[in-house]
């Protein structure tokens, strides 16, 4: 019976995860009884989605400040202050090439703006791991707003690499895309990787430590 309902909760995770990679995979999804849901699907897939999400949390606040391209601040309706680290996707540091004008690009969709964050976990600084959730108002008589991706489109628009461990295989369609038309920093063939970027920073580091290398370099 033990292991009967430790391999019943396995399928619900696992279930629970493609779910989710099923929907932030969406640009536009529309929000209903507290859930995100992609927009155009049937009935039975929009309950399903609705069992998987109850393993996520969410927020809604408004964005008072956008760090860099993959970090922001929301302020909630209770004043609490929480750093979201945009899941799956990956921007250049602020001292990196492209790093202001990609940080520029995702204040310019939620600058001072109400969102919706659907997360899961943190990372090791205490961050929130979320997608971040913008709400796009429909024009006349082409039905109720959507929310978009903001993640997503960060990745679409160029301004962000998907992160090099996500599972969700959007971001890495999405990546291609922007870098074939040449989008945003991929406008600079040798455009670098963050992650290559910190490596070498923390390379260099402890080089000088070590006494490899001049202190002031």
């Amino acid at each position: 019976m033990k292991m009967k309902r430790i391999f019943v909760l396995f399928v619900f995770s696992l279930l629970a995860s493609f779910a989710w990679c099923e929907v932030i995979a969406h640009r536009h999804v529309a929000f209903r009884n507290g859930y995100p849901e992609p927009l155009h699907v049937t009935k039975d897939e929009a309950d399903g989605w609705r069992v998987a999400m109850r393993n996520f949390r969410q927020i809604e606040g408004r964005v008072v400040r956008v760090s860099d391209g993959d970090t922001v601040t929301v302020l909630d309706a209770a004043k609490t202050q929480h750093k979201i680290r945009l899941l799956d996707i990956d921007a250049p540091e602020s001292k990196q090439a492209f790093g202001q004008k990609c940080r520029e690009h995702l204040a310019s969709f939620i600058a001072g703006q109400a969102v919706r964050v659907t997360w899961k976990e943190k990372d090791q600084y205490g961050r929130i791991l979320g997608t971040i959730w913008v709400q796009q108002f429909a024009a006349k008589n082409e039905g109720a707003p959507s929310w978009l991706n903001v993640n997503l489109q960060m990745v679409k628009d160029g301004y962000a690499w998907a992160y090099h461990y996500t599972k969700t295989p959007a971001y890495l369609a999405a990546m291609r895309e922007a870098k074939a038309a040449k989008r945003g920093l991929w406008i600079d063939p040798n455009a670098q990787d963050p992650w290559a970027f910190r490596k070498a920073k923390r390379d260099a580091q402890k080089a000088k430590k070590q006494g490899l290398l001049p202190s002031h370099l």
